[in-house]
């Protein structure tokens, strides 16, 4: 299984302008009282930007973090034109450095590590265990999320960053989608479903990792990512496409259809003589390891069915572009962990500062008041001198 590495960002310093910020926008006083919280603001972010770990407790503190992000975005002004703080990041694949005034940029790359770090903690995850394979699968849907909450916030927001941008994050999604998916697989198999439903699942893993192979193919996309991911998809895609395959045959097998299973083994079979001649480099040892297993199964099983048609069945094998189609059974879908988040006004340290926008419309009408007010003092005036004229 495949995880993103989370990026790397530089310290920057929080507190100076925000405080002068709410000391020019509201009060010394009020500025004051909201010390303690701009400090928290900036020793939560040292704390996310500083920790390699990938566990429950970096989770939590990245979604605190989150949600003041959040909170800032609605009461703050970020941009370069207001309060100027330069948000600088590395992006997860080249390490390239972009630097940015907006507090949506700062939202995208936390959005942007919030689905890395699931992705990791679903790869850690012991599948061999039908709870581990259960808590993968989750896991890799909520980064499957994460990453599509990401892509519609860059839509609103657009970001120059190469690992933001539209095509890359399409990637991520499909690629954490093919491996929940694969997750499915693993837990259907290891309970002994029916081997249809099996096949169908299987054959839905391959159409997920065949999407992420399509996407990987971008330019905007090749370019970024690491080689190997690619011969990992390509890899996984096909073995699967074989996985569903031998899948059905047996359940021909069980049928009587033993020209069908045949047919279907040789299929599978002739897929990963093409994997073992012309894909295993560069594969990583344990993906090199998982195809030696499913390769030796399939060439047995094959055999043994040829044996057994040849000496007694004798069914007609059908050519394996004569084989039905294998119905796709997908079982995952992106889940939403960030999106609508806020803090509760009793957790937000920030929530009794107006949200900008509210700031901003008060100007403008007070703007608009004032000029009515003095057309009408002009106009009295006028008036006043008009009855003056008359006197």
């Amino acid at each position: 299984m495949l995880s993103v590495d989370r990026k790397k960002t530089d310290k920057l310093d929080l507190v100076k302008p925000l405080e002068q910020y709410i000391r020019n926008q509201y009060s010394a006083q009020i500025a004051q009282d909201h010390q303690e919280a701009i400090n928290h603001l900036q020793q939560l972010r040292e704390d996310v930007r500083n920790s390699a770990d990938k566990n429950d407790v970096v989770k939590e503190l990245m979604f605190r973090y989150y949600g003041l992000v959040v909170s800032l975005e609605t009461r703050f002004p970020i941009t370069e034109n207001h309060i100027r703080i330069s948000f600088v990041w590395y992006d997860a694949f080249k390490a390239k450095k972009t630097a940015d005034f907006s507090i949506y940029y700062e939202k995208a790359n936390v959005l942007f590590n919030l689905g890395a770090l699931l992705s990791q903690l679903a790869v850690l995850q012991n599948r061999s265990s039908g709870d581990g394979i259960k808590t993968a699968c989750q896991q890799f849907q909520q980064s499957a999320g994460l990453f599509e909450e990401l892509k519609e916030h860059v839509e609103r927001h657009p970001q120059s960053a190469p690992d933001l941008a539209t095509d890359v994050v399409n990637t991520l999604i499909n690629l954490m989608l093919a491996q929940a998916q694969e997750c499915f697989f693993e837990k259907a198999a290891k309970d002994n479903m029916n081997p249809a439903i099996v096949a169908k699942l299987a054959a839905a893993v391959t159409d997920y990792y065949e999407i992420t192979q399509q996407l990987m193919a971008q330019p905007a996309v090749a370019n970024l990512i690491p080689k190997p991911w690619i011969s990992h998809v390509t890899v996984k895609a096909l073995v699967y496409k074989s996985i569903a395959q031998y899948r059905l045959a047996l359940v021909h097998g069980k049928s009587d259809e033993y020209g069908l299973q045949l047919g279907r083994l040789i299929a599978a079979h002739n897929i990963l003589e093409d994997i073992k001649k012309n894909k295993l480099k560069g594969l990583s040892a344990d993906l090199t390891a998982w195809f030696n297993v499913v390769y030796a199964q399939v060439s047995q099983s094959r055999i043994t069915s040829e044996r057994e048609n040849d000496t007694i069945y004798h069914d007609t094998v059908p050519a394996e572009g004569k084989l039905p189609a294998i119905e796709k059974k997908s079982m995952v879908k992106p889940i939403h962990v960030a999106q609508g988040i806020t803090l509760p006004t009793d957790q937000d340290p920030f929530a009794k500062l107006v949200p900008f926008v509210v700031t901003e419309k008060m100007s403008i009408y007070q703007e608009r008041k004032d000029a009515v007010v003095r057309e009408e003092l002009r106009g009295i005036d006028e008036q006043n001198q008009l009855v003056i004229g008359y006197v």
